[in-house]
Order: structure tokens, then C-alpha cells, then sequence
């Protein structure tokens, strides 16, 4: 899951305009070696970087077998999942990330969310497991792994409640450039917007190549088990929401991003609506000393999602996350959405001690703990449907607990100074000095507690006469209403301030005389 992805993205995006990417008849690979000598190399390869012993080049891609050939290389070199990208022709990067509110303010509590999530059984996921195992290999082009979406599918279609009068649809996805289908899961809602929960069901072994046995239990398997458990839930319980539901089993995400990377651009190309994505991938594994603790990452998602998350966890599973960082540009399939614009969220193990036995014959259940990480990880999918879906059994609960909310007092010990002109301005605060994080984001009002807008963070500068000083350089728009909220470091908020902007050209002075 990992990519040293900057130098291409500034290819894609045109922001070195005196290079070009190199595109051949499919489009271009980005993969790794473990040196800069001229073995392994593809065709007409361009050095893109050095790190840490590994070259990372960029060349135009002809043939599919010559990606499989790269990916292999690329993995025993770094043993990174991600060390191979793919870029398919006419790939393009979103100018601009796009929002969409939580359909309800995640600051809102439901009692009966609290009795929801105690349904998850790990029993169940490890049957899962189970099946998925049994499989040689679900490597894309491997005999049994171009058939590992039909195994999802059955799967998935043995935990729809048909006594339902609508439930899931299910559909493998065919791929332009696997043989390997994609499978969806779909729950209708009152609008189109749709919330998607992801996860990839291949594998790859890098020390065997395509005939060695692939398991793929932690990678990615523990994804597909979750969604699993969730369908299940949803259809046991017959939860039904405002917002469209997708669950996604990609194909082919192990020699970069292939089966999301074809849906993201569709979706995006058809002008669909997402209200959010949501990646698992790799959450069984952990370490003693990691309590089965929920890492949320800072790769290629959205602030507010994140913000949304660390607050249904504390609120309904307990202080039982942190926030972390992927090394070298490391990603899943969210970023395949994220590159479209689209918000993401990405729950993972803990970045800096995750599974040593993944893309090996080793990654089973043998290496997994007591599932306790695994179990929150659907606890929190569950939740996060719940709100930025808008379960409808919520409905009628939602109003007192708007009402509750408005009439709750939070302190406003924030100074605010704004300066600048036009579209360039300058937005700091002076904070309590237990502050350790500051955001903004748009509002309607104050009496709404999402925000219309992406959640914005200001960066920590100097603590002045015992208090933390913030800034940002900001775009802001006369007429907008915005909120700015404090937090200390275990995610509580201590302050918060509403601001209304109206911004007026000043009259120009004129010459003398006139």
C-alpha cells in the first residue's frame, strides 16, 4: 500500500510543465528497484528518485505482463506494498476537493448506536477469512484470483436478509486492465449522493510471483471480512439510510490502484455525487503494545472526515485511536477517490509496526492477536454510515438532540485577527495554551454543527504570554459564516467561535484637486 508518489503527481498535474510524463501505448508505470543500475529496468525509464537505496523510476507501459513483471520487481525491492503505480492513458488529477456534510452532526449522540455496535461478531469475520484463505491465491491474474470477486460476491450474497422488501444489489465489475472483476454492493437511498466503504480483495506474494501462495489474511482480506460483517449487520437489523450505500471489493489494487482507479474515474466522469469514502485495508494484525488501537491517517484524506471519525470513536468505543502518517507517500485505494476530488477516510493499523508477513505465503490468521482492532474497525464503519449516510431510524431521536447540543456551552476563548485583501488573507488566534489543534470550516449557522465547507487546519506557532498563537493563509468569501474551534491534545474541545464576514472594498482615495 505504500507509494513514493510526489514526483508523479506534479507530472499529472502539470506543475513541472518542462517534463513529461512518458506514455506509452497503455499509459505510464511508476515502479521501484533497488538500485539505479540498468538491470530490471523498463524501456525508456526515467530516474525519478533516490531513497533510502531504492530507484524509483517512470516509464511509458506497453504491455500488461510487463506491468505484472515490474510489480513483482518492485515489491521484492522495497518489500512495500505500493512501490508500482499505474497509470492508465489520459489519467488526470481533480483540480479542486470537492465536500459533503455528514447528513447528521457527528457531535449529536444516539443511545441506540451504542447498543447497534455491540452486534459484531469476530466469529463471523474469521469466517470469512476463512473462505477467502482457502483461495491459492487471489492474485489478479493468478487462475483462482481471477475469480476471487466471484468468491466475494457469494460471499456477500449469503448475508442479504431476502425477507427485506429491498436489500443490497450485488455486480462484479469488469476491468479494462484485469482480468480480475471489482464487486459492489448497493443500498439504495432517498437521494443519489452516495457513501462508499472500500477495501481490495487481491493479494500478491513478491518472493513467489504469480503461482506462489498468496492468502492475503491481514492483506486484504481483513477488509473484505469487514465489509462483510457490516452487510450483515445492516441486513440482520434492517437499517436502511438517506444517502445511497456502496460497499467495494476492488480488484487489482496490488500493482497500483487498478480496479478503484477505473471506478473512481467513472463515477467522476459520470458526475455521481460522493458523499464520502471510506478505505479498510490491513486491520487484524497488531501488537501487544498496540492495544488494538485505531490509527487514523493523514494520506490523501479529508480533515473533516477525520475530525468526524476521532469523535465517534471517543463518544462511542472509547480513547482508543491516534493519528499517524504512512512513510513514503503511502496509500490504499482512497487515494483513488481522493485523486478524483472525492473525501476519504483511512483507518489502519499502526504505521510504523504493521503486519512484516504481508505479500508472503505467511500472511494467515496464524499471525493475527484476539481481533479486538478488527472489531472496532466495523464498529466504526457502522457508525460512519450512520451519520454520514443518515441512518433513518435515527429520525425521530435527531431533533432533541440538536436541541440539547445548541443549548450546551462551550467556552469562546479565542482572539481572532484577520488581515489581507481580496482573496489572500491572514487568519491567526490566540488560543488557551492547552490548545494543540485549530480548525475552521463554513457553516449555514450556528445552530448547525457540520460543516458545508472542507475543514480547514492552522498551523502552531509561537505561545505568546502563556498562550498558543495559530495561523493560516486563507480564501474567504464576504457573507460567509464560518465556525473556528480549539482542541487539546486528547481531541477535546476547549473553545470555539462563530464569525460572520462581511468584507467591504474601501473607497479610493482621490488626487488632489479633483
Amino acid at each position: 500500500m505504500r507509494f513514493f508518489l510526489l514526483p508523479v503527481l506534479l507530472l499529472l498535474t502539470g506543475a513541472s510543465p518542462e517534463r513529461s510524463s512518458p506514455v506509452g501505448t497503455l499509459g505510464s508505470v511508476r515502479y521501484t528497484l533497488g538500485s539505479a543500475s540498468s538491470a530490471n529496468q523498463s524501456p525508456d525509464s526515467e530516474l525519478l528518485s533516490l531513497s533510502g537505496g531504492a530507484a524509483e523510476f517512470l516509464a511509458p507501459l506497453n504491455s500488461f505482463s510487463e506491468l505484472d513483471r515490474l510489480a513483482f520487481l518492485s515489491h521484492s525491492a522495497t518489500n512495500l506494498c505500493g512501490s508500482i503505480d499505474y497509470f492508465p492513458l489520459g489519467y488526470t488529477l481533480a483540480e479542486t476537493q470537492t465536500h459533503a456534510p455528514s447528513y447528521l452532526s457527528t457531535e449529536l449522540y444516539f443511545p441506540a448506536l451504542s447498543s447497534l455496535i455491540t452486534a459484531v461478531d469476530l466469529d463471523q469475520m474469521n469466517q470469512t477469512l476463512a473462505t477467502l484463505t482457502a483461495l491459492p491465491s487471489r492474485f489478479h491474474r493468478h487462475s483462482t484470483g481471477q475469480n476471487a470477486g466471484a468468491a466475494v460476491k457469494q460471499i456477500w450474497a449469503s448475508k442479504l436478509n431476502t425477507t427485506l422488501p429491498s436489500t443490497f444489489s450485488l455486480a462484479e465489475i469488469t476491468h479494462v486492465s484485469t482480468p480480475q472483476k471489482s464487486v459492489v454492493a448497493t443500498l439504495p437511498g432517498d437521494s443519489e449522493e452516495t457513501v462508499i466503504l472500500g477495501s481490495h480483495l487481491d493479494t500478491i506474494n513478491s518472493e513467489e510471483g504469480i503461482e506462489g501462495l498468496s492468502p492475503g489474511a491481514d492483506d486484504d482480506g481483513s477488509g473484505v471480512a469487514i465489509l462483510t460483517e457490516i452487510l450483515r449487520i445492516v441486513e440482520a437489523n434492517g437499517l436502511r439510510f438517506h444517502r445511497r450505500i456502496e460497499l467495494h471489493a476492488y480488484a487489482a489494487e496490488e500493482i497500483g490502484l487498478v480496479g478503484s482507479r477505473e471506478l473512481a474515474v467513472q463515477y467522476k466522469r459520470e458526475g455521481k455525487a460522493i458523499a464520502g469514502m471510506l478505505q479498510f485495508d490491513m486491520a487484524y494484525y497488531s501488537q501487544p503494545a498496540d492495544l488494538g488501537r485505531l490509527f487514523f491517517l493523514e494520506n490523501y484524506t479529508s480533515l473533516d472526515l477525520t475530525r468526524n471519525a476521532i469523535r465517534l470513536t471517543k463518544r462511542y468505543i472509547g480513547d482508543v485511536y491516534d493519528r499517524g502518517v504512512l512513510p513514503l507517500f503511502a496509500a490504499s485505494d482512497h487515494r483513488s477517490w481522493w485523486e478524483q476530488g472525492y473525501p476519504a477516510l483511512f483507518p489502519f493499523e499502526n504505521p510504523t509496526a504493521d503486519n512484516p508477513s504481508i505479500h508472503t505465503a505467511k500472511d494467515t490468521i496464524l499471525q493475527f492477536d484476539d481481533g479486538l482492532r478488527m472489531k472496532r474497525m466495523v464498529q466504526l464503519g457502522l457508525l460512519f454510515l450512520s451519520y454520514q449516510a443518515g441512518l433513518k431510524t435515527l429520525d425521530a431521536e435527531a431533533p432533541a438532540e440538536v436541541e440539547k447540543l445548541r443549548t450546551t456551552k462551550v467556552a469562546k476563548d479565542l482572539f481572532l485577527n484577520l488581515e489581507g485583501a481580496r482573496d489572500s488573507y491572514t487568519l491567526s488566534a490566540s488560543t488557551p495554551a492547552t490548545a494543540a489543534y485549530l480548525e475552521i470550516c463554513r457553516i449555514e449557522n450556528a445552530g448547525d454543527f457540520r460543516c458545508l465547507g472542507p475543514r480547514l487546519k492552522l498551523t502552531k506557532g509561537v505561545s505568546l504570554s502563556g498562550r498558543n498563537v495559530f495561523a493560516a493563509k486563507l480564501s474567504f468569501a464576504g457573507g460567509e459564516k464560518y465556525r473556528v474551534e480549539a482542541f487539546d491534545a486528547s481531541d477535546t474541545l476547549i473553545a470555539r467561535r462563530h464569525i460572520s464576514l462581511e468584507i467591504k472594498d474601501l473607497p479610493r482615495a482621490q488626487p488632489a484637486g479633483e
